[in-house]
């Protein structure tokens, strides 16, 4: 078996269904309060068409529907019953996507959760192999490959680039007026990852479905970082 095409088909699968994820939710943003009845029901509709294909790529892509339950439900708040039974009939179209999976995966012989999830010491595992691949800015091959051969100076430069990455972002955060903004977005980038984190084995390729809000929040970071005019200054000096 080629493991090189293996690798490939993992990747594709896993950026398709991201892909198709932020569309799905991208087509939800404008709200309903700036929608007209036939734009909302357009954008609805293809939000869940787009939601569909991702479901159907990657399994994963679950982490995208909390993502699009909790915005949904934030959107859609009002006091009162009506709120409830609003908010469940415009996210039933996605339950019913995912239950639809569900029901032709079993048939497959696909392995069944119990085999699949674990809650055990897996979890601190994934979630710290999940953010170093996040900060890293070179392949886990890369950092395994080092790792297992010893090889003590690139472990150190990885170590230090990561280290580099993450305090510019959090640097730059904590400079710009867009802190509950980073707080969003890492919350949204955990609530991804969340059908992940309990599987048995993962890789950097899991953490695709949090990109979207980690590349956001990396951006908040870097430009509030670079907007500052002390480090132009010191920059262009």
């Amino acid at each position: 078996m080629n493991a090189s095409a293996v690798v490939g088909s993992g990747r594709l699968s896993q950026l398709q269904s991201t892909l198709f994820c932020s569309a799905s939710l991208l087509a939800l943003l404008p709200g309903p309060q700036a929608m007209s009845g036939g734009r909302r029901i357009f954008l609805r509709a293809a939000s869940v068409l787009c939601y569909a294909i991702a479901a159907f790529s990657k399994e994963t892509s679950g982490g995208f529907l909390l993502v699009i339950v909790v915005y949904l439900a934030w959107t859609e708040r009002s006091s009162g019953l009506g709120w409830v039974k609003r908010t469940a009939l415009v996210i039933a179209p996605y339950l019913f996507v995912e239950a639809v999976y569900f029901a032709l995966r079993i048939p497959t012989g696909a392995m069944p959760p119990a085999k699949v999830y674990f809650l055990q010491a897996n979890l601190i595992r994934n979630l710290g192999l999940i953010v170093a691949s996040a900060i890293t800015p070179v392949s886990s091959v890369i950092t395994a490959t080092a790792f297992h051969r010893r090889n003590l100076p690139m472990l150190l430069v990885i170590a230090a680039l990561s280290a580099l990455t993450a305090a510019i972002v959090i640097v730059g955060i904590g400079k710009s007026d867009r802190s509950r903004m980073g707080l969003l977005l890492l919350f949204l980038a955990a609530v991804g990852l969340a059908p992940v984190i309990p599987l048995q084995h993962v890789s950097e390729l899991y953490s695709n479905g949090a990109m979207p809000f980690l590349a956001l929040l990396f951006g908040v970071g870097v430009g509030a970082f670079l907007e500052d005019r002390r480090w132009r200054t010191q920059a262009g000096a």
